[in-house]
């Protein structure tokens, strides 16, 4: 942020005063270096024409080493573009020994680690080897330590992503705008309007104290460096509103709260006026973004410096991981190693294990449920997406089914949410019949391990057995469909998103399983071909009444993404197959009931239409699912056409590559794309 001069003037950012142009010293980036693509360098330097002392001096000669002068103080903030892959550099030359600490917490420990083997004896080993017996006794020695722990130059990064605060009211109105459109499942809208609110007050509170901006700034950044550090106390008793007012002002609360921001700018239409304005954060809702990212990183990186681990470090992480899928695609690697952070929070807080905590209340317990199911079903989602083995296992997990309510519901009063309990049956379903609470997600992670076998099935080229098992696998998913609760039966008159969702993701499933067994034997075309025509036919169904109805939910693009591209790219191939057999060539094809080529011809034209216009550049997954509508596009060209060549050649594809176009198709990845499911 842009400090005061000797002369009373503000002090000009980097860029600018290096190229002598007129700076408007915006914090935490000036217009100008927006406008000029710098912002990777905009800082205000705090005494930008010193030169840095020489603290160390050479044991030879008294000789001063300008090596490590300059390795210790010329430092510069580049958190915005080099952010999230890049840790904070520099924290100058006050930078603490991070050695030195000793209460670090090694959260969940397991029965081999070194505290199982004498659990009788815990309380004499653990402070032996500098583990505290109870770390929620040791609050006023973390923050004590953390304020030493903590640089000069970390509190002035502190007070830059603090600066971001001051427009809290767009990201409340950014959010309420995504609230309309998905609630969330993880973090619900209760829990995130206290999160605002409790921020406001702080931000309020420092704007009337003594003092100018910016060390009012640096002071708040100092309180959350020492709030972060300490563990949250709980009690059986504590409503959500309570818990908040201590969790907001901590750096891995922030953090979740821009992520949140950041990936609901992506959840709400992209017309939104909201997202045109010219005084966004950042110049434009891109710049907005990548302020966003970068912040949110900076707060982790800032709770990884002071060795903490608590529940909203992992709201954050797995929040963050979603708007990484969304910025840079769900095959990005950026994606792929932030959700081995997920893998490690949730490991590291035991959330995969059923010990109860006698302190948790209610709701911080069912959070904590929840959670562990996101981390479950998204590590399964992505490695599905990747074709990679997934990092979370069900045999080494002991997951809970977070019950069926609300999220005004989790929050409630004790006395109002014991009685709606009481009306939930004895599998956590809600005997009402309402959809929107929590269904959708208990669905997905009963359908998770079986996902997660379709996995093992498909990254082992063994092949004895296969048939037999897929067909286990197939009966297991319809009998687990035959189990919900009567209100989650699919109905293709009633035209309900929820029922639509639960529909799909067990046709995808089957659709894993026979593409899978038809890679491998050949076998299982049938069911593939068919499976692939339904998840076809009812999408274009529902994309149709959602159109002469005036609306299309934003839920229903990524459907399209998902497992609309697989199960096209199934029917592609087999048109494509088909289309180069000569009459005279024996084939074992499916016959013409089996395979309706008129009507797969039609549902491949609509929804290659569909995909083109439903989906916008600014998402991290488009250039995926360009090549895919490229490709079905080029597919029935050379369908349609009674010269292949000729249709090859209009589509831009040279005739010397049509020998390697079925090398193409059986190689060609359909990247299912990860859909908003969770907060």
């Amino acid at each position: 942020m842009a400090s005061t001069r000797r002369n009373g003037q503000l002090s000009s950012c980097e860029p600018c005063r290096k190229s002598k142009l007129r700076c408007d010293h915006s914090s935490p980036i000036c217009t100008r270096c927006v406008r000029r693509g710098k912002s990777d360098s905009c800082v205000y330097h705090p005494a930008p024409l010193t030169r840095p002392r020489n603290l160390r001096r050479s044991h030879k000669g008294g000789r001063t080493s300008s090596k490590v002068s300059v390795r210790s103080f010329n430092y510069e903030y580049d958190w915005v573009n080099l952010a999230p892959s890049a840790a904070v550099h520099r924290v100058g030359p006050d930078r603490p020994n991070g050695a030195k600490r000793s209460l670090s917490n090694p959260g969940f420990l397991g029965l081999t680690s070194y505290s199982g083997v004498f659990p009788e004896h815990a309380g004499l080993i653990e402070p032996s080897i500098g583990q505290p017996t109870d770390l929620l006794t040791q609050d006023q020695t973390l923050s004590a330590l953390a304020t030493t722990l903590v640089g000069s130059r970390q509190l002035e990064l502190g007070a830059q992503v603090l600066s971001l605060l001051d427009h809290l009211s767009l990201y409340e109105e950014i959010l309420e705008k995504r609230f309309a459109v998905f609630e969330g499942w993880i973090i619900g809208p209760p829990i995130v309007r206290n999160i605002i609110k409790s921020l406001r007050d702080l931000s309020e509170n420092r704007a009337r104290g003594p003092g100018d901006g910016e060390s009012g700034l640096l002071g708040l950044s100092k309180i959350l460096f020492k709030n972060t550090a300490a563990p949250i106390e709980t009690n059986p008793t504590m409503m959500a509103p309570d818990y908040v007012s201590v969790a907001a002002p901590r750096w891995d609360t922030i953090s979740f709260l821009l992520s949140a921001m950041g990936t609901a700018t992506y959840q709400i239409p992209q017309d939104d006026k909201l997202l045109q304005q010219d005084t966004l954060p950042g110049g434009d809702r891109e710049g907005l973004r990548r302020l966003a990212v970068a912040a949110s990183d900076v707060c982790l990186q800032f709770c990884d410096s002071l060795g903490i681990i608590s529940d909203p470090m992992c709201w954050a992480t797995i929040q963050q991981t979603a708007f990484y899928s969304h910025m840079h695609g769900s095959g990005d690697y950026r994606t792929w190693k932030k959700l081995g952070d997920i893998t490690t929070i949730v490991f590291a807080l035991g959330l995969h294990q059923s010990e109860v905590d006698e302190n948790a209340p209610f709701f911080l317990a069912e959070i904590r449920k929840r959670a562990m199911a996101g981390a479950y079903i998204f590590d399964k989602e992505i490695a599905t997406f990747l074709g990679r083995p997934p990092r979370i296992l069900w045999r080494h997990c002991n997951i809970q089914y977070p019950l069926d309510l609300s999220y005004d519901e989790v929050v409630a009063e004790p006395t109002v949410r014991n009685a709606i309990i009481q009306k939930l049956d004895s599998n956590g379903w809600n005997i009402e019949g309402s959809r929107d609470k929590g269904a959708l997600p208990r669905i997905l992670l009963m359908l998770a391990p079986v996902r997660e076998e379709i996995l093992e099935l498909s990254l082992n080229y063994e092949v004895d057995g296969l048939e037999g098992r897929v067909q286990k696998l197939s009966e297991e998913s319809s009998l687990m469909r035959q189990k919900l609760p009567s209100f989650l039966n699919w109905d293709p008159d009633k035209g309900d998103m929820t029922l639509l969702s639960v529909h799909l993701e067990f046709l995808y499933q089957d659709l894993l399983l026979f593409k899978t067994l038809f890679k491998r034997t050949g076998k299982g075309e049938e069911y593939l071909v068919k499976t692939s025509s339904e998840i076809l036919t009812v999408l274009l169904d529902m994309v149709s009444r959602l159109a002469r109805s005036g609306k299309v939910v934003s839920s229903l693009i990524w459907e399209l993404c998902y497992i609309g591209v697989p199960a096209a790219g199934v029917l592609s191939s087999q048109l494509l197959r088909r289309s180069r057999l000569q009459p005279s060539q024996p084939t074992s094809l499916l016959s013409s009931a089996q395979f309706p080529r008129s009507e797969i011809i039609q549902n491949l034209s609509v929804f290659a239409a569909h995909l083109g216009g439903l989906l916008w550049q600014e998402n991290g997954n488009y250039e995926v699912y360009k090549k895919g509508q490229m490709a079905i596009r080029d597919v029935l060209d050379r369908v349609l056409s009674d010269d292949p060549a000729r249709a090859s050649t209009d589509a831009g594809v040279s005739p010397d590559l049509e020998v390697d176009f079925m090398e193409f198709w059986d190689s060609f990845d359909w990247e299912q794309e990860i859909r908003f499911s969770f907060s």
